[in-house]
């Protein structure tokens, strides 16, 4: 899948992720992953959406309390790669689901 924008921010003492992908042979259909990493793990998730055309769909969701990603919002300068075990979980089952 081809990123078409990636974003990783600091906000509401929590790091987030969130990045649209297009589709492998596709023009239109994209996912949109969202990853965010709080202190508390219940204030935290990992979820992938599929567009529909009108509007995103769930795909698959990963409940705070078994996602891989560890980081602090204390921690300055986190990167999209701190993600990516989490990312990779969220796209393979995407991309099964969507076979």
């Amino acid at each position: 899948m081809k990123a078409i924008k990636t974003t990783v921010y600091n906000s509401n003492q929590s790091w987030y992720f969130d990045e649209i992908r297009r589709l492998p042979n596709s023009q239109m259909s994209m996912v949109h992953i969202m990853i965010r990493k709080n202190a508390y793990d219940a204030q935290s998730y990992g979820k992938i959406e599929l567009w529909t055309g009108t509007a995103w769909s769930l795909i698959h969701s990963i409940p705070g309390e078994v996602l891989d990603t560890s980081c602090s919002y204390t921690e300055k300068n986190v990167t999209a790669s701190r993600f990516a075990e989490d990312v990779k979980d969220l796209v393979d089952t995407a991309l099964e689901v969507l076979a």
